[in-house]
């Protein structure tokens, strides 16, 4: 089995770096870190490398960097990543830090990905909708609210305050429109007119 030295960070702790070894796959220990209860964000790793005698290597990064380790029963340092990473690699066989787009993709659950097309999704209606303008707003609702109806007849006058305001009331109490829709249609009345 291979014999592995990695540097780890979390955003979540932006000031310390994670000095560690393992004998396995450095990505599935990076994964085990992260998925401790107390650390809110996954760890990200910075740079790892197979080396002769992982044991021996950490200690040499532990002991150089000891000034800067804030709790000497743990093994995180508040130094520059880039600091431990060139000491590091005068000691690499390889390096064998996971790609960041294959952790990106390991991290990402289904539900993440779905709440990343349902937001590219309602920001694309956004975008429609602004282009078109007032007639656009106007236009895209396409409610069945006979009160829409009504002031839609009425709106055929620049966009004001007041119209405005009954506008964001029959918005946001028609179930009918589509929640993109919905969204995006209070969005431009708020950036319009707060």
């Amino acid at each position: 089995m291979p014999e592995i030295v990695y540097v780890l960070t979390n955003p979540a702790m932006p000031k310390f770096v994670k000095i560690g070894m393992t004998q396995g796959d450095v990505e599935e220990r990076r994964r085990y870190l992260s998925r401790l209860v107390a650390v809110p964000l996954p760890f990200e790793c910075r740079y790892a490398a197979e080396v002769e005698n992982a044991k021996e290597v950490e200690k040499i990064l532990h002991d150089t960097f000891a000034d800067e380790r804030p709790n000497k029963r743990r093994e995180f340092f508040i130094v520059a990543p880039h600091r431990i990473i060139a000491l590091l690699k005068k000691h690499a066989i390889s390096n064998v830090t996971p790609q960041a787009k294959e952790t990106l993709n390991k991290l990402t659950s289904s539900e993440d990905k779905l709440a990343t097309d349902y937001y590219k999704s309602y920001r694309k209606a956004v975008d429609k909708l602004k282009q078109k303008g007032w007639k656009g707003i106007v236009d895209g609702i396409g409610s069945k609210s006979p009160k829409f109806k009504e002031l839609r007849q009425q709106l055929n006058i620049p966009f004001t305050k007041g119209n405005a305001k009954k506008l964001r009331a029959i918005i946001e109490n028609d179930k009918s429109l589509h929640t993109h829709k919905r969204t995006a249609l209070s969005e431009l009345i708020e950036e319009k007119f707060g």
